[in-house]
């Protein structure tokens, strides 16, 4: 059995949620059961139906969330999102970029940057190009601008938002954060890098292998603030691991 799954918050009613789900390996068609878990509701797993989406890829990536919902690459390089209010799935437009790679292979990979959904395009081992998923605006007949709601990706456009050709040789560099100088970190196999739109160059900032000298490749992940309470949020089976120090 695979399973894949998510985790995310619901501003609008200051809910966490899980989605798992999971396909029978023994069966040939690629049909998931989903399940949404609460936390803090008391109702256990909720059975949500079926994904006909196969989420099962030979690289696996994390639920990414951006505007209320959870999003994954499917083998075939679609992009499914999973309300999180609705608890429904949702297949959005696809960039530009996805017309142009080869079949064969599989350079895409999403990420959230300054608060948007972002698609990142590896062209080739040294360069990538970052796509973001925004809003459009629509005039309205009193010649005011609205924006329509979240979930309406029909109002949504990909934007090509800035490339990276990193001068430093690294390979595939995939971008992971943005800081507040518009600079953008990225990491390639063991190092992690910082590289400035504005001049186009890269600063390697911290080599793991130095510290992990058998780490052969791993994953950055942006840190948020952001503790919370299990049992404030009303889980009742929670233990506190005190550390080994």
């Amino acid at each position: 059995m695979d399973i894949v799954c998510g985790f995310g918050y619901l501003p609008s009613t200051n809910e966490y949620k899980v989605v798992r789900i999971y396909y029978c390996s023994n069966e040939e068609s690629f049909v998931g059961r989903v399940q949404v878990y609460t936390l803090g509701s008391c109702t256990g797993w909720r059975d949500k139906g079926e994904i006909t989406y196969s989420l099962i890829c030979y690289r696996p990536c994390p639920a990414v969330l951006a505007n209320g919902a959870l999003h994954w690459l499917d083998d075939e390089g679609k992009i499914v999102a999973f309300d999180l209010a609705d608890e429904e799935f949702l297949l959005l437009p696809s960039p530009p970029c996805f017309l142009l790679h080869n079949e064969d292979d599989y350079p895409f990979q999403l990420q959230v940057l300054g608060g948007q959904l972002c698609v990142v395009h590896c062209k080739n081992k040294v360069s990538v190009d970052v796509w973001s998923l925004k809003k459009k605006k629509k005039k309205e007949k009193n010649g005011n601008y609205n924006i329509k709601g979240q979930k309406e990706y029909q109002f949504w456009s990909w934007i090509n938002e800035f490339d990276i050709d990193s001068d430093l040789g690294a390979r595939y560099p995939m971008p992971f954060s943005l800081t507040k100088h518009g600079e953008v970190l990225f990491y390639s196999h063991a190092t992690l890098s910082r590289y400035d739109l504005k001049t186009a160059t890269s600063k390697k900032l911290v080599d793991i292998k130095k510290y992990l000298p058998a780490c052969f490749s791993f994953q950055a992940i942006p840190h948020s603030n952001s503790f919370v309470s299990l049992k404030a949020l009303g889980e009742e089976d929670t233990k506190i691991i005190k550390s080994a120090s």
